[in-house]
Formats: C-alpha cells, sequence, structure tokens
C-alpha cells in the first residue's frame, strides 16, 4: 500500500512540474527590439580622435534568415583600435516585462574584442551583459542572459530595466593596420509580464 501511495504522489509530483513548464514556456514570448529598417536611433561614443568612427544604416549585409533589408554599420578605423565605443540609443528604450535575454545578430570580420550590451538596471545603475569575443568571421546569433534583478513590489508601481546599446572593447594586440567592420542586424528579446493572473 505505500508503495501505491509513493508512486501516486510521486506521478502528480511530476505532473505538475510537466505542465508547468509547458506554462512557463508558454507565456515567454520573443519581439523584436530594434531592427535598423528606417533609422539607428543610436549614436557613437567615443574620445575624441583625430578619425573617429562611422555608424551607419547599410543595405549591403544583412543576416541570410531575418526578413531584413538593412542593418547597422560600424566601421571602426585603424588609429582608434585601442579606444573602447560606446553606440547609445536616444532615448533609452524602457522594458516593464521581465526579460529573460536578448539576442543579437552579429556579422564580424574576425574583428578581435568583445561586444557587450549596456542597460539600466530597475535602481538606474548602469549594467554591462555577458560579452559576445569576435573572434569569427561572418554572420552569428548570440543569445545573452538578462541576470539582474527585475522584481516589481507591487502592480500599480511597475519597476523597469533600460535598453542603453553596446560597447565595442579592443583587445590589447590588436592590429594597427586593419579596419574593423560590424554589422548589427534586428535585435530582439525573450520576455514575459511580471504578474501573471486569469482575466
Amino acid at each position: 500500500m505505500k508503495i501505491l501511495y509513493t508512486y501516486i504522489v510521486t506521478g502528480l509530483i511530476l505532473l505538475f512540474l510537466f505542465t508547468f513548464a509547458i506554462h512557463t514556456e508558454e507565456v515567454y514570448r520573443t519581439s523584436t527590439l530594434l531592427d535598423f529598417e528606417k533609422e539607428s536611433h543610436c549614436k557613437v561614443d567615443v574620445v575624441e580622435t583625430i578619425e573617429p568612427p562611422q555608424m551607419f544604416i547599410s543595405s549591403l549585409n544583412t543576416h541570410p534568415q531575418l526578413e531584413s533589408v538593412k542593418s547597422l554599420a560600424l566601421r571602426i578605423p585603424p588609429a582608434i583600435h585601442t579606444y573602447p565605443i560606446k553606440i547609445l540609443c536616444l532615448p533609452a528604450i524602457d522594458l516593464t516585462d521581465f526579460v529573460k535575454s536578448f539576442h543579437l545578430h552579429i556579422y564580424s570580420s574576425n574583428a578581435g574584442g568583445t561586444l557587450s550590451i549596456l542597460v539600466n538596471d530597475q535602481f538606474s545603475r548602469h549594467v554591462k551583459l555577458a560579452k559576445v569575443n569576435l573572434t569569427f568571421e561572418g554572420w552569428q546569433k548570440f543569445t545573452i542572459p538578462v541576470n539582474i534583478l527585475q522584481q516589481d513590489y507591487t502592480i500599480a508601481q511597475p519597476q523597469r530595466i533600460q535598453w542603453m546599446g553596446f560597447v565595442y572593447e579592443p583587445i590589447s594586440n590588436s592590429r594597427q593596420d586593419k579596419e574593423i567592420l560590424l554589422y548589427i542586424d534586428d535585435v530582439q528579446y525573450t520576455h514575459r509580464k511580471k504578474f501573471m493572473y486569469k482575466k
């Protein structure tokens, strides 16, 4: 009898966990945050240099698996390889949902260095999320988890995080005679409502 009871309880627990897992996956959805089809809404922030980086909307190179006709291009001349470069969105984009992850579509010419996402957390602190190593050629998709506090303490006063943009950081031994060219296509994010309830 005890064995049968144990089997029943175990089965009910597994059924609950399976149902909860399916429900959790269903409440998440993936949306486009930036698609760069009309304008970039971004600016380049870098220390004053003789030859500044160039940022522009391009129709020459887009991700082959996206329904996209334009992407954001960043050209970094050899003279400023040693400087970090911020690509900031103006204004910053408010996100009141719980954000599980961001998805980046990046083209690299084996530039070296790293590209990170910049956000403001719900306490208005600047946070740099996980780095993407640009040691590849061609297009790749990257999923960046958002491991920061995202908590609403009341329904009437939702907290938010803000998408700020990117920061490119060169490597110390980068070639000074090589131009760096990056393309960024659709920026997507996976998110859900923070409070789930039945209407």
